[in-house]
């Protein structure tokens, strides 16, 4: 217990913001439970807030997770080095996941962000909450350490979580119960969700063509490019038009973005055959 309370110290020391902070996105709570999710893996950064991710994983490959390692004769922070660029205590990482006191990429350092005693009173971009009405998307904090929750009470009593643990830790998943010391919060622009996760739909674009999106994190990603199959058999001759000399003047429709597009044939090789194989306007 001594070791884990010295490792989640930092986490009443804030870092100052020079400029006023912009209220937290409107977005599902499936979006800041994508970004703690994003988070395992990395280091425990006394002082950090920062990862890199791809989607709702973690990118470890991109970018290396760093280290956390206790001084000489020390169990762990504040009395730790880090070595490496990402990795995050437990309010850097809850305040990126929540994107306050600024919408921000994972993978910004050294910004603002709040201390775990900030998230146990109402504020301006949350509300405190009933420890018995957690849902995903909540914090749970007390004066020394917050934890993001990303699932809803088991019959266990436990909660799917995400925290930043400590220095020998780093950023874990894992299921708990909290003491009578945490209390709950709630972000505020929470949205309900678009559509279903996994779920995909798709529609007629240009003349030919269909594009689609799928449902993730709650919402809906931006459209595919317009793309279709290209005609075939007699459907797919076209006349290229007037001034077009020889085989040139016709083509082959095509479904360029999803329009109908007549591609010229290309000139070729003379022979006789009556045509004007090479296009310079002279049969054979």
């Amino acid at each position: 217990m001594k070791n884990l309370f010295v490792g989640l110290m930092f986490c009443v020391i804030s870092l100052s913001g020079g400029t006023a902070p912009a209220a937290p996105p409107a977005e599902p709570s499936d979006a800041i439970v994508c970004r703690g999710l994003s988070a395992v893996g990395f280091s425990y950064w006394w002082g950090g807030e920062c990862w890199c991710s791809n989607g709702c994983a973690p990118d470890l490959v991109g970018c290396a997770p760093g280290v956390c390692t206790p001084n000489d004769g020390s169990t762990g922070c504040p009395e730790c080095t880090h070595t490496g660029t990402y990795g995050a205590d437990c309010s850097g990482f809850v305040s990126r996941a929540w994107q306050v006191p600024d919408p921000l990429a994972t993978n910004a350092c050294n910004t603002a962000r709040y201390v775990a005693s900030s998230f146990t009173a109402d504020h301006e971009y949350w509300n405190v909450v009933p420890m018995n009405d957690l849902r995903p998307a909540d914090a749970v904090a007390s004066d020394s350490h917050v934890i993001l929750v990303i699932g809803y009470e088991d019959a266990f009593g436990e909660h799917d979580c995400v925290e930043a643990k400590g220095c020998s830790y780093g950023i874990v998943r894992n299921s708990r119960t909290f003491s009578s010391v945490y209390s709950g919060a709630r972000r505020i622009n929470l949205t309900t969700c678009e559509c279903d996760e996994g779920d995909s739909e798709s529609e007629d674009c240009g003349d030919c063509g269909t594009r689609t999106r799928s449902c993730t994190g709650c919402m809906w990603t931006g459209w595919s490019a317009c793309d279709g199959p290209d005609p075939e058999g007699e459907a797919a001759d076209c006349t290229v038009g007037e001034g077009a000399p020889g085989v040139c003047a016709q083509g082959r429709r095509l479904c360029v973005a999803g329009w109908l597009t007549c591609s010229p044939n290309s000139p070729g090789t003379e022979v006789c055959d009556g045509l004007d194989n090479d296009c310079d306007g002279l049969v054979d």
